[in-house]
């Protein structure tokens, strides 16, 4: 089946309990302020500054609603939510003829970042990062959106629900996005575009300002790109050169998982 040519909707996930986030800064995290704009208004102004397709914000509270978007409501209720969940509450809307993003709406996206993540066609995609970032501070990987067909969405269901039973029966821990992707592909790193610059998102209200701490920063957002290209550089040598010495295969770098929430 050849991709679909439009973007059919974009789903935005901010249905998560957010407990590790609190009341930080009397706001919840989607709501959280950069720059003076709330991380959720900022995100909706981004997509539809780049497409005329539908805006769904997955959330149960009333205050997530914004004109001219379309805000739903999980059948499952805050009390019952899995992991998995995050994905599946929205199944019914996911589009029949063009491509569906999930957006996950606790992220701050940059410019380079949403133009990837909007602009891909295909049967799916995942975009995050698969280790910690420099230009953040993060110390682990990241989900930041999922993308597909019509023809990847049965897949990537059947996938969401078999982790989700995973889950339920003491089988998995976690049934999240990194337990989708790896499910499907290993650690083989296919299906996925990586995102690495000021793209993160916000767990608890350290990672948030940790994040600004950065993000403020001239001489970090000057340098970061040169040095954080040159350590990471420097770690792969290092890597290969001790599996060589260990007489181990090429394989990637050893990551730690991100809790994740939305």
């Amino acid at each position: 089946m050849e991709p679909p040519d439009q973007l059919e909707r974009v789903i935005l996930m901010c249905a998560g309990r957010g407990e590790r986030w609190g009341d930080h800064r009397g706001a919840p995290k989607h709501l959280v302020e950069v720059d003076g704009e709330a991380l959720l208004d900022r995100t909706v102004r981004m997509v539809r500054a780049r497409t005329g397709a539908e805006v769904v914000i997955v959330a149960f509270d009333k205050a997530y609603e914004r004109a001219g978007c379309v805000r739903h409501v999980p059948a499952h209720g805050p009390e019952h939510f899995c992991d998995a969940d995050k994905f599946l509450s929205s199944r019914e809307l996911w589009g029949r003829s063009g491509q569906t993003v999930l957006l996950y709406g606790d992220v701050f996206f940059t410019e380079k970042a949403l133009d990837a993540i909007l602009e891909f066609r295909g049967e799916y995609q995942f975009f995050g990062r698969r280790e910690g970032s420099y230009y953040t501070g993060r110390a682990w990987r990241e989900l930041f959106a999922i993308s597909f067909s019509p023809a990847g969405a049965e897949p990537l269901r059947a996938c969401m629900e078999a982790v989700k039973v995973e889950q339920a029966t003491g089988r998995q821990g976690n049934c999240g996005g990194w337990r989708v992707y790896e499910r499907l592909h290993g650690s083989s790193g296919q299906r996925f575009t990586v995102i690495d610059d000021f793209t993160d998102d916000f767990d608890y209200p350290e990672d948030y300002e940790r994040w600004l701490r950065h993000y403020r920063s001239r001489v970090h957002r000057l340098l970061v790109p040169l040095y954080g290209r040159a350590i990471k550089s420097w770690r792969w040598r290092l890597y290969r050169w001790r599996r060589r010495l260990l007489g181990g295969g090429a394989e990637g770098a050893a990551t730690r998982t991100g809790a994740e929430d939305v």
